[in-house]
């Protein structure tokens, strides 16, 4: 019976790990990954504070916020990173900022279910009075613009015209440009082709009110058309000849206590960088290729949270050919990352508890089950036992007067035989004496 007890608990204890380790995993993906916090928890009306966004999935999110508080766009894009947007408060009372994943957000190739997430930020106090009036009627600006490669020198937001002279060996260059503000649309950006000569791009930054503004760049690359190129053939392959001896770069680039992805080379032009804290400005480390040449770094300053562009630009000495290094500075106040970790752990944690909860919770259910099925034998100890024992000693007390009254009837036996023959014995006796006599007589 034991056995058989056995053989069934050890069943039900693997088939009830496997139903709880089933309810329980599917909550921990159903789990929220997307979350939302302001800088700060409280504003006064007129005041604004960034918003960051996060998650590990991947896809849109829509924002949404209640009467008292005012956010540019309702929407943000995200790729398992985090995103921020600046909201500001109109009145007193509580701004309510509300998340919302739009469907199917995707973590590691699948499709999640991730719930909408909340925050607030009280509003009260006076009013805070806008220190540009005339902010509604400014025209968007760019907060960077620049090439990749050979970057140029002296963006400002207010200029809107820019030169650049490449290297006939430049085919191709990529615009890159950066928001002044949260909201805004950038278009005429990426990848370009190079024509021999000169060539026009114009950047176009519209606002979330549908305001324009325009940056033009214009390249001119040196070389000859190809119309003319058999007629000047030696004086371009000097060119080319001078050009290739140029050896522009770093030799060195690093970040005191930060780790570039990827690992520093000076033939590799793009870095990412994750910032964690209030740091608003990197201490970078840089040695060009030649003693000659000039390093300028731009944009490492002010460092907001979100994504920022540190570009470090190298050129020769006349200034006629420069090179572009670029790092994508991520900053985040906390490490979204670690605690993401952390709350898998945490899961993880809870399933094994959970289990081990259960599986001692069956044991002791066992335990129970087994204990009523044994035979409680204290009644029979206290009352069965000496009961029997008294029954022997009676019936061995019958047995020994038993053996007794045996042996006795033995020796009454014994004894009646005994006196039965001497008896006998006499009466034979008695008979030979008189036939004696009766001779005796006869003579």
């Amino acid at each position: 019976m034991n056995k058989i007890i056995k053989k069934i608990t050890i069943k039900q204890i693997i088939f009830l790990i496997l139903i709880t380790i089933a309810i329980i995993l599917p909550s921990s993906v159903k789990a929220n990954t997307l979350t939302i916090k302001p800088d700060k928890n409280t504003l006064k009306p007129g005041e604004s504070t960034m918003v960051v966004v996060s998650s590990d999935s991947k896809g849109r999110v829509n924002l949404k916020v209640n009467e008292n508080g005012e956010i540019p766009g309702d929407r943000v894009s995200l790729n398992s990173d985090s995103q921020a947007f600046k909201v500001t408060a109109k009145k007193e009372g509580t701004i309510e900022l509300t998340a919302i994943p739009q469907k199917p957000m995707t973590l590691n190739g699948k499709n999640v279910n991730i719930d909408q997430v909340t925050c607030k930020i009280e509003v009260k106090g006076e009013k805070v009075e806008e220190e540009k009036t005339s902010e509604k009627n400014e025209l968007p600006t760019l907060s960077n613009l620049g090439i990749k490669p050979n970057d140029f020198k002296g963006f400002s937001k207010d200029k809107l015209d820019y030169l650049v002279t490449v290297p006939e060996n430049v085919e191709s260059i990529e615009i890159y440009a950066n928001k002044g503000k949260e909201g805004q649309e950038i278009q005429g950006t990426g990848k370009k082709e190079l024509k021999i000569g000169e060539n026009k791009f114009e950047i176009t930054v519209t606002s979330n009110k549908g305001e324009k503004n325009t940056y033009s760049i214009t390249i001119t690359r040196e070389g000859t058309p190809k119309e003319e190129e058999k007629e000047e053939n030696k004086n371009e392959e000097e060119s080319k000849t001078i050009t290739d001896d140029i050896e522009l770069g770093l030799r060195t680039l690093k970040i005191e206590n930060n780790t570039l992805k990827p690992e520093f080379n000076s033939e590799i032009y793009e870095y990412e960088l994750k910032l964690i804290g209030e740091i608003d400005k990197l201490n970078i480390e840089t040695e060009a290729l030649d003693e000659s040449e000039k390093i300028e770094i731009l944009g490492n300053e002010n460092l907001k949270e979100g994504q920022n562009i540190i570009s470090i630009l190298v050129s020769d000495q006349e200034g006629e050919n420069t090179v572009t290094y670029q790092i994508t500075v991520n900053k985040s106040l906390k490490d979204l990352d670690l605690i993401e970790k952390q709350k898998e752990n945490a899961k993880k944690l809870a399933i094994v508890f959970s289990v081990i909860i259960l599986i001692a919770v069956i044991i002791i259910i066992i335990k129970k089950i087994k204990n009523k099925n044994k035979i409680d034998y204290s009644y029979d100890n206290e009352y069965v036992e000496p009961y029997i024992q008294k029954e022997e000693q009676e019936i061995n007390n019958i047995k020994e007067i038993n053996q007794e009254i045996k042996e006795d009837e033995i020796k009454e036996e014994k004894t009646n035989k005994e006196e039965f023959f001497e008896q006998f014995d006499q009466i034979e006796e008695k008979p030979k004496k008189k036939g004696r006599s009766k001779g005796k007589r006869f003579k």
